[in-house]
């Protein structure tokens, strides 16, 4: 099952099939439409003296004027002390907005104490602020600083707290379940995340910057393109004694691989990679696991049915480490991966990087890491694809990455949950067989959490039904004959119902 790529993702699709850059990105001179009429019917107008030259100057007056403070060095010099300004105070209100959005987007509590005074402080009309401003700070540089950053500040603080509160659970859980700490999860996983909604911001605070600074020179300036408006405008700049502007340009600044295990029951019972006794999970009132108990033995594969709502996938976050929330007893020895329905890959990284992504490789070098992916990318098919992104792989070519990046990370314990549920039946049936091949190769302890009564007789060493919050039924098809009707009796389905 292919995934649609609509919108931004045929320019995806055509950079990864190889078509040149120049081909992908062609200017849409549409968007030159609507200035150019505008400016077009203002010079008309102009012309015309509808637009009196004492309201507005025409576009061909402000052109000549442009050229002409260009070439006495009013406009370069202007220009260079503005930026000076607008760079210290966009950089102040920089800071301030992030950090505070980063504070009240991660914590509870920092929103508590963030946010209402942020809300109460962006409601004012900043640029009415300046005769306050002045009283505060004097008629010097820190006036237009503070200026700037107060109305950049405010638009980096809502995008950054509404794109950070925005990021996608799925990808901050599968980054827990592997073993990310909460500073790389929000480095890897909440800032990616976030970037494209904080820099819808930081556009947003740019043009403000230079709105607040303008508004700022025109008030108190002796140097500045705000000052230079006025003076080319006839106006007088307003000039009061003090502090005169000091301004200047600043300068440029290990893991362990699980051996083969005999698939004997006297081999197996004495190396279990997953216990859980007396295993109890409630939501609220309602109980999802009731004293279970499991043991699943390294090298086995173990399927689990059961209806939804029976706690499969409940017990499977339970052995990932991603749910704590427990009664009993639950030991993992040594590694765990895991692979969901959906592959939970990072779409703003490259396919070999999300491969390797959460390995602990201290001081393993980029060429060894992209090594170890190309290899694993190779097991799973998918040789050639390592530069790919991920919104333009299939929906089956996703899921083999989410399994080799599963499998790179040498897994004592293998968790599936449902890892086919999203696929088409061909597609299925290849994964079925791919899973096998690795599972023989690898020989980790899997856990396969599935709907599909067929497939879990098909894959599994053992087949356990969860009914109640308790493990109901045992079967071993590799040992028994036809146990399909037997399994879906142990489910309360008839095997005439699914004919």
């Amino acid at each position: 099952m292919s995934i649609s790529t609509t919108g931004v993702l045929p320019r995806a699709r055509k950079r990864a099939e190889g078509l040149p850059r120049r081909a992908v990105r062609r200017p849409d001179l549409r968007r030159w439409i609507s200035p150019v009429v505008l400016v077009a019917a203002w010079q008309v107008f102009s012309a015309t003296g509808v637009l009196p030259p004492d309201k507005l100057s025409s576009p061909w007056t402000v052109v000549q004027a442009g050229v002409e403070v260009a070439r006495s060095g009013e406009l370069g010099d202007a220009f260079a002390v503005s930026l000076g300004r607008v760079g210290a105070g966009f950089a102040l209100g920089l800071v301030a907005g992030v950090v505070l959005g980063i504070v009240s987007g991660l914590s509870r509590w920092g929103e508590a104490l963030v946010d209402p005074p942020v809300q109460m402080l962006r409601t004012l009309p900043f640029l009415g602020l300046i005769p306050l401003f002045i009283l505060w700070f004097g008629i010097g540089e820190e006036t237009k600083i503070v200026l700037v950053a107060l109305g950049v500040a405010f638009p980096l603080y809502l995008n950054v707290h509404s794109g950070i509160r925005s990021a996608d659970p799925n990808l901050v859980e599968a980054s827990r379940a592997l073993g990310f700490s909460r500073a790389e999860r929000l480095w890897h996983v909440v800032l990616p995340g976030a970037l494209p909604q904080a820099l819808v911001g930081l556009r947003q605070s740019l043009g403000l910057a230079w709105l607040a600074l303008i508004v700022g020179e025109t008030v108190n300036a002796d140097a500045g393109v705000g000052y230079l408006i006025n003076k080319r405008a006839g106006v007088p700049a307003h000039r009061r004694r003090g502090r005169r502007s000091r301004f200047v340009r600043p300068a440029r600044p290990g893991h362990r691989r699980a051996g083969p295990a005999a698939r004997t029951e006297g081999a197996a019972v004495a190396n279990p990679v997953a216990e859980v006794r007396d295993l109890t999970k409630r939501f609220g009132e309602r109980t999802i696991l009731s004293g279970l108990e499991l043991t699943v033995q390294r090298g086995e594969f173990v399927a689990l049915l059961g209806r939804s709502g029976s706690g499969k996938s409940t017990l499977l976050r339970v052995l990932a480490g991603l749910d704590d929330d427990v009664a009993g007893r639950t030991t993992v020895a040594g590694t765990v991966s895991v692979a969901f329905q959906q592959p939970r890959l990072l779409p703003w990284r490259r396919v070999w990087r999300n491969v390797v992504l959460g390995l602990r490789q201290d001081g393993v070098s980029k060429s060894r890491n992209r090594a170890l992916a190309e290899r694993a990318l190779g097991e799973v098919q998918l040789a050639g694809h390592a530069d790919d992104w991920p919104l333009t792989l299939s929906g089956g070519e996703a899921q083999r990455v989410s399994l080799a990046r599963a499998l790179v990370r040498e897994p004592d314990l293998l968790l599936l949950d449902e890892p086919f549920g999203a696929l088409d039946a061909l597609t299925r049936i290849a994964m079925h067989e791919l899973v096998l091949d690795l599972w023989r190769r690898h020989r980790p302890g899997v856990l396969l959490v599935t709907h599909d009564v067929d497939e879990a007789l098909r894959l599994a060493d053992r087949v356990l039904v969860l009914d109640g919050g308790r493990i109901v039924a045992e079967h071993r098809p590799r040992e028994t004959g036809d146990l399909r009707h037997r399994v879906l009796a142990d489910l309360g389905v008839t095997e005439d119902a699914v004919a």
